[in-house]
């Protein structure tokens, strides 16, 4: 009897020993696991929602956005402190760009670049153009254009005449501000005569101003400011007759690119794989060019949901799919090319997502009309991405969690330039 005992008592303290030891193991392995995902890193969230019909583009973007900060373990929002902390992720969009609130933080990474520092080479609709112009794009993919500045019509009134060979030599031409958004004030004309009309009620209508403007304070304003003030910079542009159609209706793509500055390295540019679609309200027709129902593709008449991967893809078939997106990559390859913005004083790190506009015509050729650099929120596909490509090679990120295969989706991913 006494011998059982001791072998019971034996037994038990061996499976204590166990558990005991299964214990300190699993502690440990969190030690590593916390260790190995370094310390604990900051991010501010600074996010603009704006009312339109893009997929996912809805309040509860920001909540999708900070999980994946939670699914990462090692990050915390950012609070502010008496000892001024820096941030090590500030993101920001929409009006939130250019919020002078939050220039006082330091980051190590940030979501905006100085634009100014290469004089907004893609950012200005013009220069957009004109500086792809000097790389190896293949020249199909430019639209021709003229720019025209209204305060020198302004001065010489008889200088408007020189543009009306545009007029024969294109059947249509879009008339519009070089720094205006949302596609506000932009026009489309067939007729010089019509043209002209419009270019003097512009004049007029600022006269007030023109009168006492001054050059060498315009040159110091920012774009923003040179546009809510003056808009006297507007481009005349080539208009393509020939689009693709989607169900009878004319469309422009917005997509994302990423241009990436890191503070050691070559700059880097990403693209998003697919490409959300503006349509025109109406069915497409060469004529009655002044009727925006037909020739506006911006959101507010868009049909909702409608992206190239999901709808026209299948609709022009996978060659000419692989087609289109080849075409766009050498844009896009060829901007990178262009633009050397900086990061500002206060950024170790930056990037700036750009969302760009482009057009395909009826025999697959891809137009680039312009680059954005205040697109509103994005595609939350383009943040996840920006997470997955910037952020955790930058801040070291456990590479389990990076390899997890449950913890993103592939099916929207960038396409390295």
């Amino acid at each position: 009897m006494y011998s059982k005992k001791i072998s019971r008592t034996h037994s038990f303290k061996k499976y204590n020993s166990r558990i005991t030891k299964k214990n300190k193991n699993t502690k440990t392995n969190k030690k590593n696991n916390n260790t190995l995902n370094n310390k604990t890193h900051t991010y501010l969230i600074k996010q603009e929602f704006l009312e339109d019909k893009i997929p996912l583009t809805d309040t509860k973007k920001i909540q999708l956005f900070e999980k994946e900060f939670e699914q990462r373990g090692n990050w915390e929002k950012y609070t502010d402190s008496k000892d001024n902390k820096p941030i090590d992720f500030l993101y920001m969009d929409g009006k939130y760009l250019v919020d002078k609130s939050l220039w006082k933080y330091n980051k190590v990474l940030s979501s905006s670049v100085d634009m100014a520092t290469d004089n907004h080479s893609i950012s200005d609709k013009y220069k957009l153009i004109e500086n792809l112009r000097k790389t190896n794009i293949n020249r199909k993919h430019l639209l021709d254009q003229t720019f025209i500045n209204l305060y020198d019509i302004y001065k010489n009134p008889s200088k408007l005449g020189s543009y009306k060979y545009l007029f024969n030599k294109y059947k249509v031409l879009i008339f519009k501000p070089i720094h205006g958004i949302k596609g506000q004030d932009m026009e489309t004309f067939d007729d010089f005569n019509n043209f002209k009309k419009f270019v003097n009620k512009l004049i007029s209508r600022m006269e007030h101003k023109l009168k006492n403007f001054n050059q060498q304070e315009y040159n110091k304003m920012g774009i923003e400011k040179k546009y809510k003030t003056y808009n006297i910079e507007w481009v005349l542009q080539e208009y393509i007759i020939n689009p693709l159609l989607f169900k009878e209706r004319k469309f422009h793509m917005r997509g994302y690119f990423v241009y990436y500055r890191p503070e050691k390295g070559p700059k880097e540019g990403y693209i998003l794989n697919n490409m959300t679609l503006f349509t025109a309200k109406d069915p497409y027709k060469t004529s009655d060019v002044g009727n925006k129902d037909i020739h506006d593709t911006h959101y507010k008449n868009t049909m909702v949901g409608v992206s190239f991967y999901n709808d026209i893809s299948d609709m022009i078939g996978p060659e000419n799919t692989t087609l289109v997106m080849n075409q766009i990559v050498h844009i896009f390859k060829n901007v990178l090319k262009v633009i050397n913005a900086k990061c500002f004083k206060d950024s170790n790190n930056c990037f700036q997502i750009f969302g760009f506009d482009a057009m395909i015509t009826d025999d697959f050729n891809v137009k680039i009309i312009e680059t954005n650099y205040m697109p509103g929120s994005p595609r939350i596909e383009v943040l996840q991405n920006i997470m997955k490509e910037i952020v955790d090679p930058l801040f070291k990120t456990h590479k389990s969690f990076i390899s997890h295969p449950n913890q993103r989706n592939d099916s929207y991913h960038f396409i390295k330039l």
